[in-house]
């Protein structure tokens, strides 16, 4: 009867533990997230700018993908010096990323003139 009594108390106790243990982990997770989140930020503002630069198509493709964004995103896109991806592909002659977002405004019916006077800078 004793070995029961303990048994439910450690049973008691693990299952009280392991609860308290998840949100710990879960916790530390999101401090370590918080930390690394603006390195990442920067990582994909770089890997976008690099990829431009080196006007990789298929690169550039990939990069949508995986960060799953549409034409909108892309066009609305700005770097730190709040330049639009538009400008900076213009800005480092990438004529192959620029082709592919043209041909993907026009299969999409987005007019990238417009947008960026609409959603581009003010004055």
């Amino acid at each position: 009867a004793e070995v029961q009594c303990l048994l439910d108390a450690m049973s008691t106790f693990k299952v009280k533990a392991h609860s308290l243990y998840s949100v710990e982990r879960l916790h530390e997770f999101m401090d370590t997230a918080k930390k690394l989140l603006p390195f990442m930020m920067e990582a994909r503002g770089n890997q976008l700018f690099n990829i431009i630069k080196r006007d990789d198509r298929k690169e550039f493709v990939k990069y949508m993908v995986v960060f799953n964004l549409n034409m909108h995103q892309i066009l609305s896109t700005q770097d730190e010096n709040n330049a639009f991806t538009l400008e900076l592909i213009a800005a480092l002659n990438a004529v192959h990323i620029f082709g592919f977002l043209i041909h993907q405004c026009e299969i999409n019916g987005v007019e990238p003139r417009k947008y960026v006077l609409q959603h581009g800078r003010n004055g």
